[in-house]
């Protein structure tokens, strides 16, 4: 009724009057009661509440709650009067204030029985962490797959799921391996507590509860805690370090093998491949043809016009050789104005016209460069893979020859080797 008064007399923003945490006071006890005391005090003081007058308010709280629990026949536990708690205060062990270093957990109470569960929940509060609770097993599995708290202090003794399934079912899966898990149970010898780690638990505290003692407890999982964290942020760094240098490398591999003017695969990635492509053949007894083409008179063009002009009608000339290619052929710039084309299962025949079409196009069109128009041509040389080819270089040679006799047969034309 006092605080009621109080409450009403006070300005507008003022704090309201701490019934309920005058209220959990009578279920504490220790030096729970001691700390939660000075706090609520604190508070009533800021409602211009005299502090000398405050312990003999709280007794007449309770004053009052015993005479309504007498009429409505409910037990009143028995109660320490807060007169005597003032006058010992001063000499009693306080619970230590939360370190303000270390940051707050979110915690997850496991606790069947209420009072205990309702005083474990306070007293965390009161050392400033988040806290979830849960009256079994299976409402604890379910909060933490919902919830992701970082710390559990679970009961052993609960109807359905008990504390050690608990921890069992949560070390099994990726949401409850990162968690630190403390047990509270009221049997310490060395069989139970073999049990108890051999399950997965961190830690444990033995009932009653010392709060210094589950201070201390909490401290040292707030450091594995903050030190797992850590760890997997440097992971996750050193993750991500990791993919780029796959990128740069996968980037710098493709930039060794390729021609960096045409986009088209260098003589580097042909001497190292199609070995590969000469051996699938041979075992699958498919037929394997090569091309060899060389630009004519790609001299003067450089000569005449420029390296830049020249630099452009060659990715135009790869361009088209792309036009009439397949997929699985493989297209390199062989070097300066020379080209390979290797066309796997494909017969001498469909090879000539492959190379006869590539011919026509460059041959009936002008290729553009700075403003120029140029008309030129190419002459290409045509092999199969035979018996008598050792490997692809042989096949490669053998292009090669046909492409030397189409150039002495006056270019701009297609030979095949016998």
């Amino acid at each position: 009724r006092q605080c009621r008064r109080r409450h009403a007399l006070c300005p507008a923003g003022a704090v309201p009057a701490p019934g309920r945490e005058v209220a959990d006071l009578c279920f504490l006890d220790g030096e729970a009661r001691l700390h939660a005391y000075e706090t609520v005090k604190k508070q009533a003081a800021r409602m211009e509440i005299d502090p000398s007058h405050f312990p003999r308010l709280c007794d007449e709280v309770v004053r009052e709650w015993r005479e309504w629990n007498a009429q409505l026949a409910i037990t009143t536990p028995e109660v320490e009067s807060f007169t005597l708690l003032e006058r010992r205060n001063s000499m009693a062990p306080r619970m230590p204030e939360a370190d303000a270093e270390q940051e707050a957990l979110h915690i997850l109470v496991v606790e069947d029985e209420p009072s205990q569960r309702m005083l474990l929940q306070r007293l965390l509060q009161l050392l400033g962490h988040k806290v979830d609770v849960a009256a079994d097993g299976q409402e604890a599995f379910d909060i933490v797959l919902n919830k992701r708290p970082q710390l559990v202090i679970t009961d052993l003794a609960m109807p359905g799921l008990d504390g050690l399934q608990l921890i069992r079912r949560l070390r099994a899966i990726p949401e409850g391996r990162q968690l630190y898990i403390i047990v509270l149970t009221i049997l310490d010898d060395e069989d139970n507590l073999a049990e108890v780690f051999s399950s997965g638990a961190d830690d444990f505290i033995s009932k009653p509860i010392p709060p210094r003692i589950l201070q201390a407890r909490l401290k040292a999982g707030q450091r594995i805690i903050q030190e797992q964290r850590s760890l997997r942020q440097e992971q996750e760094l050193l993750r991500r370090h990791l993919e780029e240098l796959s990128i740069d490398n996968q980037l710098a591999q493709e930039a060794a093998q390729t021609d960096g003017l045409t986009g088209l695969y260098n003589r580097r990635y042909a001497m190292r491949y199609l070995p590969q492509i000469w051996d699938e053949a041979r075992l699958s007894q498919q037929p394997l043809a090569a091309l060899m083409l060389d630009i004519d008179h790609f001299k003067v063009v450089n000569d005449e016009h420029g390296h830049d002009v020249g630099d452009i009608i060659l990715q135009e000339f790869a361009g088209i050789l792309r036009l009439f290619c397949r997929r699985s052929d493989i297209i390199c710039r062989f070097g300066g104005e020379e080209f390979l084309i290797i066309l796997p299962d494909t017969r001498l025949s469909t090879a000539i016209q492959v190379a006869e079409r590539i011919r026509a196009t460059l041959a009936n069109r002008s290729m553009v460069a700075s403003g120029l128009a140029l008309c030129l041509t190419v002459s290409i040389g045509v092999a199969e893979k035979k018996p008598a080819h050792a490997n692809v270089e042989a096949l490669i040679k053998a292009a090669d020859q046909a492409l030397y006799q189409a150039k002495r047969s006056g270019r701009n034309r297609v030979e095949a080797a016998l």
